[in-house]
């Protein structure tokens, strides 16, 4: 009552009934609302409002000459469509304005570029491209934000040319303008190409700021290797350049991105100590990491960080700075985590928690519930249709995930009629839509195919591969092997390998090598006895010569299966019919005999330097693996007549003759066979050296030197 007049009153409660906001909505929450209101906001955080209420409120705005509000409603579009709407009302205001063309012109600059600015948020390059061709006398912002419209769509080649443009155009290139480049390198994991740029830069007089070895420093981690972190953070010091809260969470990010412990710990305790405030986009950056790990208690904490960082108190009263997509983005990422964790009631609770922070969900955040429930060990269709109601109330359209995550709620609880329906409304609402860039397959395709893994008998798989069938006839779309070798790479039964392949001789299409080999790589399917042979006689009777591969995956699968006594058979046999193992079945033999027969893995090594064929680095991990097993007497009826410790040393020189690196798994696998044979000559020393390269690689831990110490003693 304070805050607005009765008739303000009256047409705010009927402008929020009408876009569906709650109706139960807490005082707090209401008064953000109001505030909202009163800065004619609330348009463009609410993705649910017609073009017509845009225009009234920009026709109001108009009229009252607040061009600054105009753009300021363009710069919070949720999406290119809205912003798209703002523009050309900011555009038709600047044309019906009585100012010099001088200031016209500046104002239409200023409005473009702010919309190629949202364009390199939403990664639309035709837009940007529509935008710039608009501006009568672009300036270096102009320029600028083209090439960050192509480095943030991570189309280097592009980008490189506007940034040659920028340069011979505007002759005002800078520094910002070169760290665009090398955040694109990060993107794309190529930290060579990026430090390639970034060296380039300096030799061409340009001077880095903090933000350039920011970006170094992302690019870096994509090697996973914290060393090469931290001689950067150490060149950036000797620059005489003061770390900021960026730094520090680049740092962070690589620590946890290389999964070491010690310096994760490290670099939290060195962001707590400088005190900074980190950034909304620092706090997205760090809740993304710990959310691909699966780590809520770290994604819990961040998110509450990037709230915090973005809500900023006004005469007006409290509102967000950063773009209303990247605070849905944050939860996005909370919601991913509780599905990796399959973790419903957590997901639920923090939609709760979105909707009462006024942040408005997308098509993403639905689609993370549904997978949520969709892959629980009973789903609940009757609460899955309650989501898909709440994400009409929020007037979203459902896409191909959508539909994946409802037909297999349908699918994996055995309601096949109610798996029919849904394929009847996607028909309807995805029928016409083209195929994603990502996929081979048109929509409908894609989504049936999405769900075959999880059709837990013939009673399910049968009707939805009838439907399948079907919609190919229906839209003359091809059946070739590429549709049929996604569909035997889902099913892992004879019942249903048996029909597929009989569609497949029905229909002519021919049984490739790459068929047999999706059959036998399917371990379940190996499970039953005499499945293999059968399946290499019907390889002979096809006209097709057995090649190592197909034995390779037959080894493979028994390897999986724990029948080292099968896969040794079949090993032998590959030799028997004339066909000389590759690199491929010496590692599917090692694995499986490194688990339960590890005495003999030095006799494949010899074997393989017979046939002058070079082992991989996976090998030597399974070599190490069964000296561990051997070591700690998990291998019953094996005398010690050799020296662990001295044999660890050979694996380690084969290792070195190879040209392989050992990673600090390995290292620490050693230290804790050498703590096992602690008894043995050399095995202190051996630890030792040892722990030194583990503080070398920062992957040292407590429990390695509560190892040591007890050696010691």
């Amino acid at each position: 009552g304070k805050l607005v007049n009765a008739d303000q009153g009256v047409k705010m409660r009927t402008f929020f009934f009408r876009n569906g906001v709650s109706r139960a909505m807490r005082p707090s929450r209401r008064i953000q609302y109001v505030n909202l209101y009163q800065k004619k906001q609330f348009l463009c955080q609410n993705r649910a409002c017609s073009t017509s209420q845009i225009a009234r409120t920009v026709l109001d705005l108009a009229e009252g000459k607040e061009y600054s509000k105009i753009v300021e409603n363009l710069q919070g579009s949720r999406d290119m469509h809205t912003a798209r709407e703002y523009l050309d009302s900011a555009l038709n205001y600047i044309d019906r304005l009585d100012k010099t063309a001088e200031t016209k012109a500046t104002r239409k600059r200023y409005a473009l570029n702010t919309y190629i600015k949202l364009c390199a948020e939403h990664k639309s390059e035709e837009e940007a491209e529509w935008a710039f061709k608009l501006l009568e006398s672009p300036s270096t912002v102009s320029y600028g934000k083209m090439v960050e419209v192509y480095g943030r769509s991570q189309n280097i080649e592009k980008a490189l040319l506007w940034l040659e443009k920028l340069k011979k155009d505007t002759q005002d290139m800078s520094i910002a303008h070169c760290n665009i480049i090398i955040s694109a390198y990060s993107r794309l994991h190529d930290f060579k190409n990026a430090k390639k740029f970034f060296d380039q830069c300096v030799e061409e007089g340009f001077k880095p700021d903090l933000r350039s070895y920011t970006s170094l420093i992302s690019a870096a981690r994509v090697s996973e290797d914290i060393l090469l972190a931290e001689k950067i953070y150490k060149e950036m010091l000797e620059k005489d350049l003061t770390p900021d809260e960026g730094v520090y969470a680049a740092m962070l990010k690589t620590a946890v991105e290389c999964k070491s412990e010690l310096m994760e710990q490290f670099w939290t305790y060195k962001l707590k100590e400088s005190r900074l405030k980190l950034s909304a986009n620092s706090a997205l950056q760090l809740l993304e990491v710990y959310g691909n790990m699966g780590n809520f208690r770290w994604c819990s904490h961040y998110l509450d960080v990037l709230l915090q960082s973005s809500l900023i108190q006004t005469r007006e009263g409290f509102r967000h700075t950063v773009a209303p997509h990247l605070l849905t983005r944050g939860f996005n990422v909370v919601l991913k985590a509780c599905m990796t964790n399959g973790d419903i009631k957590t997901a639920e609770g923090t939609f709760k928690m979105m909707t009462q922070d006024c942040i408005w969900p997308d098509i993403v955040t639905f689609n993370q519930i549904l997978f949520t429930h969709a892959h629980s060990e009973n789903p609940d269709a009757r609460r899955v249709m309650f989501w898909v109601q709440k994400m009409k109330q929020y007037k979203i359209k459902p896409d191909v995930r959508t539909f994946t995550a409802l037909l297999i709620s349908f699918v994996s609880s055995g309601d096949v009629s109610g798996a029919m329906r849904i394929i009847g409304i996607a028909k309807k609402e995805l029928g016409n839509l083209p195929t994603r860039k990502n996929s081979k397959h048109v929509p409908i395709v894609e989504l049936l195919l999405g769900c075959f893994g999880y059709c837990k008998s013939e009673k399910t798989f049968k009707p939805i591969l009838e439907s399948l069938c079907a919609y190919t006839l229906e839209k003359n779309i091809k059946m070739d092997h590429d549709l049929y070798h996604s569909i035997l790479s889902r099913r892992h039964d004879i019942e249903s390998i048996e029909s597929i392949l009989d569609m497949m001789k029905s229909n002519d299409v021919p049984r490739t090598r790459r068929t047999f080999e999706i059959i036998l790589n399917s371990h379940k399917l190996l499970n039953e006895e005499g499945v293999a042979e059968k399946i290499i006689k019907e390889i002979k009777i096809q006209g097709l010569e057995p090649w190592p591969k197909a034995y390779t995956c037959v080894i493979n699968s028994y390897a999986n299966l724990g029948k080292v006594g099968l896969a040794k058979k079949w090993f032998e046999k590959m030799k028997k019919d004339g066909l000389e193992p590759d690199v491929e079945s010496f590692d599917s033999i090692i694995k499986a005999i490194s688990r339960y027969e590890p005495t003999t893995v030095k006799d494949y090594f010899k074997d393989m330097k017979k046939l002058s064929i070079k082992p991989t680095k996976k090998m030597f991990f399974h070599w190490l693996y069964a000296l561990n097993r051997l070591a700690s007497d998990k291998v019953v009826g094996v005398k010690k007549s050799v020296s662990h410790i001295s044999m660890l040393s050979k694996i380690f020189e084969e290792m070195k003759l190879s040209e392989f690196k050992p990673t600090h798994e390995e290292h620490s696998m050693a230290l804790h066979i050498c703590h096992i044979c602690k008894k043995e000559p050399n095995a202190l020393a051996v630890a030792n050296e040892q722990a030194k390269i583990l503080l070398k690689l920062r992957r040292l831990k407590l429990e390695h030197i509560d190892k040591l110490i007890k050696m010691a003693e």
